[in-house]
């Protein structure tokens, strides 16, 4: 899988008050976790690249604990209140694109760390193409992402620092 590469961009306040707190701060909690999982995604992604003959067993622990940060982050974005215009939806999509991450991570990627090496490439091909498959719905949700951010800027009035 590619690595994970979108950037959630944070918001501007261009009204004043309570509400408009509320609608920063769920975007900025949302643009938090895409952040924190982002970086985990781009460390464990360098150390997959960086394994050698195809001993991805030494990177179990690793895949676990992103797996852990993933869950951790969609707990704490779904649990958020996001009652104002396109709030549930902008949150909605983030937490479906990081359950499918999730997914990926859990068992691609699992499987790919039960690999000890050149003996059992056959099998890295076989995950590499499963992955392939699942390259057109991640574009689509990333997409989704971005545009529900900007429909849930646009209904509150936050302009978007790209």
């Amino acid at each position: 899988m590619r690595k994970v590469n979108f950037i959630l961009t944070t918001a501007i306040v261009l009204l004043t008050g309570c509400t408009s707190q509320n609608v920063v701060k769920l975007n900025d909690t949302v643009v938090k976790a895409n952040d924190d999982l982002r970086i985990a995604a781009d460390l464990f992604n360098k150390k997959f690249e960086a394994v050698a003959d195809y001993n991805y067993t030494i990177i179990e622990k690793e895949r676990q604990v992103l797996v852990a940060l993933i869950d951790k982050k969609v707990k704490e974005v779904a649990a958020l209140k996001a009652e104002m215009p396109g709030g549930e939806d902008f949150k909605n999509a983030f937490v479906d694109y990081y359950k499918f991450e999730r997914d990926i991570y859990d068992t691609d990627f699992k499987n790919i760390c039960l690999i000890a090496g050149k003996d059992e490439i056959g099998k890295l091909s076989e995950i590499a193409l499963q992955m392939k498959e699942k390259t057109g719905r991640e574009d689509a949700m990333e997409k989704k992402i971005h545009a529900e951010q900007e429909n849930y800027a646009r209904k509150n009035n936050l302009k978007l620092n790209h």
